[in-house]
């Protein structure tokens, strides 16, 4: 299981700029990732509503912040190198299907423990971000949460942009997964750069990466 906490950046002008200090700074989620040599499934646990803020303004006003996690799944398949994203956006399902990409990892030598597992670190840097990762070899599976991968062993930390991403493990239990890992099929077919677009328009978030959504709504 890992956690994924993301700091939150919004910008609310006008009138509605006192609303800015009700909005938590980040976010933290909860997510499981089931794996086998061959495939491995990364998906949500359903988490209570315990981060939504309801409040009354001045004016007698009632501002309701509602933070939702989208429904997503990534699938990867390690032996033929394919990744089926199950992205949900604005109520709607869409599936993302793309070959593994080749990410250009780098060692640095450095070691420590997590969870019992010695592990190494590597990182990379991809449009000014710098990506750092820990996995550990004791755990032969080229994989990790998210869309991180691709290293000799399961990544079992990641720090993304210095610390604006933070995924860490906090358990891994081994033995056989209980049921079978099945590639996900709801939603509309669309490529990477398709969704990524539908995102932009719609956000003016230039990425996206199951990022948490905010949803800010007045009543009079």
């Amino acid at each position: 299981m890992y956690n994924d906490t993301r700091k939150i950046e919004i910008h609310i002008d006008g009138d509605a700029s006192e609303m800015q200090n009700m909005i938590p700074k980040e976010r933290t989620s909860s997510h499981i990732l089931y794996y086998t040599p061959e495939t491995s499934l990364y998906a949500n646990i359903k988490q209570s509503d315990d981060q939504d803020i309801n409040e009354e303004m001045e004016g007698g006003g009632i501002v309701m912040i509602k933070m939702q996690e989208p429904e997503d799944q990534i699938y990867f398949d390690f032996i033929n190198q394919k990744t089926t994203e199950q992205r949900e956006f604005m109520s709607r399902m869409f599936l993302i299907e793309s070959v593994n990409d080749s990410v250009p990892w780098k060692l640095t030598g450095n070691l420590k423990s997590i969870l019992g597992f010695p592990c190494m670190e590597a990182f990379y840097v991809k449009d000014s971000t710098k990506t750092v990762a820990w996995f550990t070899s004791s755990i032969p599976i080229s994989g990790g949460p998210a869309l991180f991968h691709g290293l000799p062993g399961m990544i079992l930390e990641v720090n993304s942009n210095n610390g604006n991403r933070i995924i860490s493990a906090v358990s891994v239990n081994s033995g056989d997964v209980s049921s079978p890992i099945i590639k996900p099929k709801q939603g509309k077919k669309v490529t990477k750069d398709e969704f990524m677009k539908m995102v932009e328009e719609k956000t003016g978030a230039t990425k996206s990466d199951g990022n948490a959504i905010i949803t800010i709504k007045m009543q009079r």
